[in-house]
């Protein structure tokens, strides 16, 4: 069984699926869609020739990377005849996960995650906020280093495997607990992001993001895919608009969802700008290791032409 996996947020982004468009028309045409969509909003090929780090906030990010998704996946399907027959993503990357199983059409969820990177860059502007990886012989510890001092300032946001959790609160607090997380003898790197994703300051985000949700009009997905807020499949008794929202403030379950699919007969496909989530894969089922292929250029997919 071929297993898909979306990358999100939270990386450095390269040159985002540029050579794609460079070699492959169907690319093109994805390009060319995603910048009329998108000019309501702002502008792609500003955003994407502006050198210095616009591309890093959330509010163009979003779009950008479920648009980097969307290309290579169609690409894949298109010239490698590979389709999954499940799907999630991380955070953001569950949306691109929705559009391969047909749940939302690419073009509604581009407009709806660009409404999202909107909503979440004017929560992070209100409160200012970060996220930090922090890295543990035992996932479990973290609550007790937490409630030395930290209980109402950090919140976690990623479990991303039994060594490693990410936490968020404001700059300030996640800088103190580095600081003591150090004394004790434990690494914490902070994340280059727009704020505290999936945690308590995107409460504003959420709590307005719910009205253009339930405007959608969601579809019965085609192939099986895994929530980030539950670490379980999506089935009829799922509200988007409801499931959708919290996710935005609550943490991502990513060590349940590999959980679910680590079967040695499976093989795992990761798209996303940087090679993040097969290693965290690997960290959580050995078995995967042979099987895990990332896709994040044309030279993953072969010298083909379009």
């Amino acid at each position: 069984m071929k297993i898909g996996i979306f990358g999100g947020q939270g990386t450095e982004y390269q040159n985002m699926g540029m050579d794609f468009i460079e070699k492959f028309p169907l690319a093109r045409d994805i390009f060319t869609k995603t910048e009329k969509i998108l000019s309501d909003y702002f502008s792609l090929k500003n955003i994407l020739q502006d050198s210095g780090s616009k591309i890093h906030e959330t509010q163009y990010a979003q779009p950008l990377i479920v648009m980097f998704n969307y290309i290579i996946s169609s690409c894949l399907e298109k010239y490698d005849n590979i389709v999954f027959n499940e799907v999630f993503g991380l955070s953001l990357g569950e949306y691109s996960s929705l559009i391969n199983a047909q749940v939302i059409k690419y073009e509604e969820c581009l407009r709806l995650v660009a409404i999202r990177g909107r909503l979440m860059q004017d929560a992070c502007e209100e409160q200012p906020s970060v996220l930090a990886a922090i890295l543990i012989n035992e996932i479990s510890a973290i609550d007790s280093l937490i409630n030395q001092g930290f209980r109402t300032k950090i919140f976690k946001a990623n479990f991303n495997s039994n060594n490693q959790i990410v936490v968020g609160g404001s700059t300030k607090d996640i800088d103190d607990f580095l600081i003591f997380l150090k004394a004790q003898k434990i690494r914490g790197i902070k994340l280059k992001v727009s704020g505290a994703f999936h945690t308590v300051f995107m409460k504003s985000a959420e709590q307005k993001f719910i009205q253009y949700l339930k405007n959608v009009e969601w579809k019965k997905p085609i192939k099986r895919v895994l929530s980030n807020l539950t670490g379980n499949y999506y089935n009829s008794d799922f509200s988007y608009s409801d499931v959708l929202s919290k996710q935005i403030t609550h943490p991502v379950l990513l060590t349940k969802i590999i959980s679910k699919i680590c079967d040695s007969k499976n093989e795992y496909y990761e798209i996303g700008p940087k090679k993040i989530i097969s290693k965290l894969l690997v960290a959580n089922c050995k078995s995967s290791e042979k099987y895990t292929t990332y896709i994040g250029t044309v030279k993953d997919i072969g010298e083909r032409n379009g």
